[in-house]
C-alpha cells in the first residue's frame, strides 16, 4: 500500500464554490449589452473548459461569431470578474474540517491556482488557513511555463525534494495526464 504525505488540491470548483460569482459576473456582463440574463442552472451547465467558452455559451447565437464583439464581452466579463471574485465565494461544506483534520496528521496540503485572480489569492487567509498556497503556481506575465509546468515546479519546491503525492484536481484529463508523472499519483 502506497503512503502518500500531501495532496495539492484545484482552488475554484474544488475546495470553494465560485459558481454565485460567476452567475454574477457573466448576468453584470450580459446587462451591460442588454443580453437575457441567465439563470443560476444555466450557469451551472455552462460553466467548464474556461472563461472563454463559458462567455461563448452565455452569449446570444447571432454574436459568438464576431470576433471582435466576443473580444471585447470578454475583456469586460474578466474585469467584472476580478471586481466580483470574492463577493459570493465561499469553501464546499466540510472543507475547512477537511483541511484541519489533514494538518493534524501531519498530511500537507497544497492549492495551486492557476488563472486566478488576485482576490482569489486572498481565499487561503479569509477561508482556508490550513491550506498552503502555491503562489509560483498563479498566472504571472513573468513566469512563463504553462500552468502544468507551474504546478509540478511549485509542488516540488513545496515538498523540497520528489516525493510521491496525491494530486486532486479539477482540471482538464488532457492536464492531469500530462501530470501523471513518478512525481505524481492521480486520484478522484
Amino acid at each position: 500500500m502506497k503512503i502518500y504525505r500531501g495532496a495539492i488540491f484545484d482552488m475554484d470548483g474544488t475546495l470553494t464554490d465560485t459558481l454565485a460569482d460567476l452567475h454574477h459576473s457573466m448576468n453584470d456582463t450580459l446587462a451591460h449589452y442588454n443580453f437575457p440574463q441567465l439563470t443560476f442552472d444555466q450557469v451551472k451547465r455552462f460553466v467548464g473548459n474556461g472563461a472563454k467558452k463559458f462567455l461563448l455559451r452565455s452569449l446570444p447565437a447571432d454574436v459568438v461569431d464576431d470576433e471582435n464583439f466576443v473580444a471585447e464581452a470578454f475583456a469586460l466579463y474578466n474585469e467584472t470578474y476580478i471586481a466580483n471574485s470574492l463577493r459570493h465565494v465561499k469553501p464546499y461544506a466540510g472543507i475547512p474540517d477537511l483541511l484541519a483534520a489533514l494538518a493534524a496528521k501531519k498530511f500537507r496540503s497544497a492549492s495551486a491556482p492557476i488563472n486566478s485572480t488576485p482576490q482569489q489569492l486572498k481565499l487561503p487567509k479569509k477561508f482556508l488557513r490550513r491550506l498552503n498556497l502555491l503562489t509560483s503556481a498563479a498566472t504571472s506575465p513573468v513566469n512563463r511555463a504553462s500552468p502544468t509546468r507551474r504546478v509540478h515546479l511549485s509542488a516540488r519546491k513545496f515538498w523540497a525534494s520528489r516525493p510521491k503525492m496525491s494530486l486532486t484536481s479539477a482540471t482538464q484529463p488532457s492536464t492531469l495526464k500530462r501530470l501523471t508523472t513518478r512525481d505524481f499519483c492521480p486520484s478522484a
